[in-house]
């Protein structure tokens, strides 16, 4: 997110400790690091397959997201994807999680067999707060509250542009549209769209915000498969993983079904991706791994050359607290 960043590996003991204002330390210092933890984390880790606490398969998953990124955002050399390649294999022979047969049973059973780590909420615990997908109920009539407009009681502060909208619903087919987001138009002439992903649970007049984060999922796992056969020169193997997801997603074998040059793979790739993981915090880092964002981005087009326009700036109380932090350079 910020490039270089401070490297913090001890805890700071006192106000007066010469470590409490860091530097920012270099990306591969960074990355070295996080190459380092995650192997020990392998190795230390146990055998455990439990869906809300570090597992093993999470590791070996989080290890092949980690070598890509090295290889095609950091530079690293080729044999970074035959690591990733590797970390994938080693995640298959430890996971007891499957492709679900159903894409929305995946976002309403915090169970489903598909997820591979999640972060749980529970009613009256700590609820994860993600009223903002929702439509707030005072801006909904009554006749269509939760019938079919799901509501919340907070502001909503996330909405889909209409050019997303139609961007995931373009294939009419495709079962996933409608869990990632609707539009609904009401016979009075009101119009409702929302996030149809993290509904939580309607009771007693109030929507509990206890529907868990998905951080991984087995769909994870076969979609950076075909991006490592990709840039390993299979294509054929490539396309025949993003078919498994296609499947599900079109009820159809074979979806994609030419012989396609490696740029089309990550085109095909990069859009199933899109449409996959929609509203699930992963599309950016997606179009910064796989070159798209310029592309993609609007508000991007044609600022290729500005210097680190794909990090963000360091907030001024950041640097007001600790003048060892420099901005980041372009800014």
């Amino acid at each position: 997110i910020w490039g270089d960043v401070p490297l913090m590996t001890v805890g700071v003991e006192s106000d007066d400790d010469s470590i409490l204002f860091p530097s920012r330390e270099s990306v591969d210092k960074v990355f070295a690091l996080i190459e380092s933890d995650l192997t020990e984390a392998a190795s230390g880790i146990g055998s455990s397959n439990g869906l809300f606490k570090a597992n093993l398969p999470t590791v070996y998953l989080l290890q092949a997201d980690v070598f890509l990124w090295q290889y095609k955002v950091n530079g690293k050399g080729k044999d970074y994807v035959d690591k990733a390649s590797q970390a994938l294999s080693n995640f298959e022979s430890k996971t007891t999680a499957s492709l679900s047969s159903s894409y929305e049973n995946v976002f309403r059973k915090d169970n489903d067999p598909e997820l591979v780590f999640s972060i749980p909420f529970i009613q009256n615990e700590n609820e994860s707060g993600a009223n903002m997908l929702v439509p707030i109920i005072s801006k909904v009539s009554t006749p269509y509250q939760n019938n079919p407009v799901p509501v919340g009681a907070s502001t909503q502060w996330t909405t889909i542009t209409d050019a997303h909208h139609a961007f995931l619903h373009e294939d009419p087919s495709d079962t996933r549209a409608n869990v990632n987001d609707i539009i609904y138009d009401a016979p009075t002439g009101e119009t409702y769209k929302w996030v149809n992903k993290y509904l939580g649970t309607w009771a007693n007049g109030t929507r509990y915000y206890d529907s868990d984060y998905r951080l991984y999922r087995y769909a994870d796992a076969v979609m950076l498969k075909a991006e490592i056969q990709n840039e390993l020169g299979s294509q054929a193997n490539a396309i025949a993983a993003v078919n498994k997801i296609a499947k599900r997603a079109y009820g159809k074998d074979n979806y994609y079904d030419g012989n396609y040059s490696k740029a089309e793979v990550d085109e095909i790739i990069i859009n199933e991706r899109m449409k996959e993981f929609a509203t699930e915090g992963k599309t950016w880092f997606d179009l910064v791994r796989m070159g798209k964002a310029f592309e993609k981005v609007p508000t991007l087009a044609g600022k290729q050359n500005q210097k680190n326009i794909l990090l963000w700036p360091v907030a001024n109380a950041s640097i007001n607290y600790n003048p060892n932090i420099k901005q980041t350079e372009g800014y």
